[in-house]
């Protein structure tokens, strides 16, 4: 994965992001649809820029980046270092469902706290 691509759609998401606020900070904004075709486009048009063919491209490699920032090297091995930190029970409801709850060590909390606060 090429962070700098990573990095360079994030800026375009960053920039449609900032600009699809601000069509909705006129009330009643009567051509919001018709003025935010193109800042989609544009975004898309960023992101294909980066070799990036589809939004859910770019945000899979985005949160791989993200996970390789907190050390690991793929989005398998993260979630085997949590699954390894967590203990399974299996629990009983007031009707008699039975669902299997999960807790987590310190360590497995801190590194999805870690995760959630990263770039989304």
């Amino acid at each position: 994965m090429d962070k700098a691509k990573v990095l360079a759609g994030r800026k375009a998401v960053e920039t449609y992001r900032l600009a699809h606020s601000t069509l909705h900070l006129e009330p009643q904004h009567k051509n919001i649809p018709e003025d935010h075709t193109p800042l989609l486009d544009a975004m898309l048009v960023e992101l294909k820029k980066r070799d990036f063919a589809t939004l859910q491209e770019f945000f899979d490699a985005s949160d791989l980046l993200n996970i390789q920032e907190l050390g690991f090297d793929s989005k398998e091995e993260f979630e085997a270092v949590v699954n390894r930190n967590a203990k399974e029970k299996e629990v009983v409801d007031d009707i008699g469902s039975r669902q299997i709850e999960k807790t987590y060590t310190k360590e497995a909390v801190t590194l999805l706290i870690a995760l959630g606060e990263k770039w989304k």
